[in-house]
């Protein structure tokens, strides 16, 4: 009703209707690798390596297997491909020098057998090598050109750990499968003296996180708390005292960071997962500044009441290819996506000027190719909203949605990606007496 109500008052307020629509920032570009009698499934773990190598991690010990005390024994392990989807090597045995470690397989402590493991996520370190973590035999670090084991950590948790985030320090994060267990840290050498508890205990369960490059916030994507908790401190000095929420009603499985701009992407779950507000099968990138949605893909060829889960997502060096996965299904569940353009750029201004009124300005330049700038004033200081629709009232983007000082402000829209037309903007600010003021204009974007 809301959405028809808001159409309707468009229409009202538009003699004529423009027809426009925002150009996509990603290209769909097939499945990886693009052999379709090669299946990979069960995907819980991908990266990009420095060289363009795409390497793919298998949860499940179903598809490979080594002779262990003379039996066949099925284990998990890594493919890597080469940038053109043609298949380089399969890890399934890390060696450290002399010693032989079997990826898909571990002794257990408390009986001495050796058991299958399963493989629960890939993870970039800061010197470009290769983490893999494993449910139950630790985490290991594995050498980008000569698949050689580098180091090793032991494992931490009674049921299994997830996949882990690194820092630009190369600090290493491992977060836990399930609820009520800590996060630990690490230092970059993965020694077990370094171990320490970064957050002491986590809610839902979650099949990895990430941590911002300074390492000062670690984010808990959990598929079953419906949200993104993120842990803060201000400073490499402190703990992780400051707990908050993102993104709330998404069921996400897996993160990682957009080198090219620095956006998290996260993914959301199938219809049956109740992402609330949140496209089925979507990934989404998120501004970490202003910590609203900026771009998104969507996976291919399936519904949304398709039940399956995406586990993990990877980014080229260049951040220009994206690799995004589901773990179900018997296919090739693996989708590549080349950019074809950059999400619409907002640049803010501040004049700490004094304003007696609240008011939006007419954008200027109007029309305008590609880029003009939106001023608005507040007598006082106010949480405001300025959001983009196109003539049919879809909404483009959000422009800024943050707390404001009293005085004269401006953003800088860039519309370059979006097609010639007539847009509207409106801004909405609630002053820290309660005020609500709300208004909307039109705009025109001539290429």
């Amino acid at each position: 009703m809301k959405k028809l109500l808001f159409f309707s008052i468009i229409l009202m307020y538009f003699f004529t209707s423009v027809s426009a629509q925002e150009v996509d920032n990603w290209a769909y570009d097939g499945v990886f690798p693009p052999d379709s009698s090669i299946a990979e499934f069960g995907t819980n773990g991908i990266v990009v390596t420095e060289d363009g190598k795409v390497w793919i991690l298998k949860y499940s010990t179903l598809r490979d297997s080594l002779l262990i005390n003379g039996t066949p024994t099925a284990v998990g392990g890594i493919r890597v491909y080469n940038p053109d989807g043609t298949k380089d090597t399969t890890i399934l045995i890390v060696r450290y020098g002399f010693e032989a470690d079997t990826l898909g397989g571990f002794k257990n402590p408390s009986t001495g057998i050796w058991s299958p493991d399963f493989q629960t996520g890939l993870t970039l370190a800061a010197d470009g090598n290769v983490i893999v973590a494993s449910r139950y035999g630790g985490t290991r670090k594995i050498d980008y050109k000569t698949y050689e084991g580098l180091l090793k950590a032991k494992p931490g948790y009674p049921n299994g750990q997830s996949k882990v985030a690194v820092d630009n320090a190369g600090n290493v994060y491992v977060y836990p499968i399930y609820p009520g267990f800590p996060i630990y840290k690490y230092n970059s050498d993965l020694e077990e003296s370094s171990k320490s508890i970064a957050v002491a205990e986590t809610p839902g369960f979650c099949w990895g996180g990430t941590v911002t490059p300074d390492g000062n916030t670690l984010v808990h994507t959990s598929y079953t708390n419906y949200q993104l908790t993120t842990y803060t401190r201000p400073n490499i000095f402190s703990q992780y005292t400051q707990v908050d929420s993102l993104l709330e009603g998404i069921a996400a499985e897996s993160s990682t960071w957009d080198p090219k701009h620095g956006h998290l992407w996260v993914s959301a779950g199938p219809a049956d997962g109740a992402p609330e507000g949140y496209t089925p099968h979507a990934f989404y990138g998120i501004d970490w500044e202003t910590k609203t949605v900026v771009d998104s893909v969507i996976f291919q060829g399936y519904t949304p009441f398709d039940p399956f889960k995406h586990r993990a997502l990877a980014f080229s060096p260049s951040g220009d290819t994206l690799y995004v996965t589901q773990y179900d299904g018997t296919g090739n569940n693996i989708q590549r996506f080349v950019r074809i353009g950059d999400p619409v750029s907002v640049e803010d201004d501040e004049e700490i000027v004094s304003a007696v009124n609240f008011q939006l300005a007419q954008n200027y330049p109007n029309p305008f190719n590609p880029e003009t700038t939106i001023s608005f004033s507040l007598p006082t200081q106010a949480q405001v909203t300025i959001k983009v629709y196109n003539a049919m009232g879809q909404e483009i983007r959000t422009l800024t949605d943050r707390n404001y000082s009293n005085g004269f402000h401006k953003v800088r829209f860039n519309a370059a990606n979006l097609a010639s037309g007539l847009y509207l903007y409106q801004m909405e600010a609630v002053g820290v007496d309660g005020k609500l003021f709300k208004e909307m204009k039109k705009m025109m974007f001539l290429k």
